[in-house]
């Protein structure tokens, strides 16, 4: 039996899909699109660490290790080494809708993004992820079509490496050698901190995006907290993450509210309300906001923008 072109399409096409979304990894902005970068902050006032020093040695062994883990399955994972001024730390938490694989690619891109000295890293880990996928394909085909797959590994590699490179000379670093810094994207926070951050959260290092229009409903700050209550109760009950929808008038809201897992139920309560007051001028009667903390983050629009898989509740 002879594999038609189709087959072939369809690595092709794996092939554009990743040389597309390297390309265009830094332009995604809109809240609804997979996986957005949304904000960074290195944290200057903890200083940076030199080339081959003991904290950028461990800060490599603890990606490393996290990157080779099981804590995607989970959507989260923290690991330290050191003690008192030898200390070092790095915590991802995966949105609740965005484990296994997904999470996995948010955080290879997130530590791509805060540290340039990590890219390879990122960069190696996808690549051979690509290669071995593809070759497990090419084990199917016959002898012409798998020298063929080869002869696309190839070029594979020298397109990918030329990427690389291009992003190597360009702005694309966000916190290089700081050894404190926190990077948000839409799928998940990557903190990474000479200091040990479990079980807390930090009342500076937060934000909110919001939809510059407005929500015709009254008393919609009421009503909105209300809701977002409620779905704090269930995140309470559920791995510290809920999503639901409710009723706005004529309209339907869909909200998300996620806490970090190592945060305790009390501390998580106490986060998600510091926020929303905090940021009450930026998401108050808005179409659409999100406010993301270190430790928790909250969102709404008038749209679904969670996995069907964690859709959630209604809540009216």
């Amino acid at each position: 039996m002879y594999y038609s072109s189709p087959t072939c399409f369809v690595l092709i096409t794996i092939f554009a899909v990743v040389v597309t979304q390297l390309i265009f990894m830094r332009t995604v902005s809109s809240l609804n699109m997979t996986n957005a970068y949304l904000n960074h902050k290195c944290l200057a006032n903890q200083g940076k660490y030199k080339p081959g020093s003991w904290y950028e040695k461990k800060l490599q062994s603890i990606i490393v290790s996290i990157g080779s883990g099981d804590g995607f399955t989970l959507g989260y994972d923290m690991m330290a080494l050191g003690k008192d001024s030898d200390y070092v730390a790095v915590t991802n938490q995966c949105r609740g809708d965005s484990n296994g694989s997904m999470c996995r690619s948010c955080f290879a891109t997130a530590i791509a993004r805060v540290t340039l000295f990590h890219y390879w890293l990122a960069f190696t880990s996808f690549f051979i992820t690509c290669i071995n996928l593809c070759t497990h394909i090419c084990q199917f085909w016959r002898y012409i079509l798998y020298f063929i797959c080869k002869l696309l590994h190839a070029m594979l590699i020298l397109i990918l490496a030329l990427i690389w490179q291009m992003y190597m000379t360009a702005s694309y670093r966000r916190c290089p050698r700081y050894k404190g810094a926190i990077i948000w994207y839409d799928q998940c926070t990557l903190q990474i901190s000479p200091f040990d951050t479990q079980g807390k959260f930090d009342k500076d290092n937060d934000f909110c995006m919001s939809n510059k229009k407005k929500m015709n409903v009254d008393s919609f700050g009421e009503k909105w907290m209300t809701f977002l209550d409620n779905l704090v109760g269930i995140a309470l009950k559920d791995h510290l993450y809920a999503a639901g929808d409710t009723r706005f008038g004529t309209k339907k809201l869909y909200g998300m509210v996620q806490c970090r897992l190592d945060i305790y139920n009390n501390s998580c309560r106490e986060c998600v309300g510091h926020i929303a007051v905090k940021f009450q001028d930026c998401w108050h009667g808005k179409q659409g906001a999100r406010v993301l903390g270190s430790g928790c983050n909250f969102r709404y629009e008038l749209y679904p923008f969670v996995g069907s898989n964690k859709r959630g509740r209604n809540l009216n």
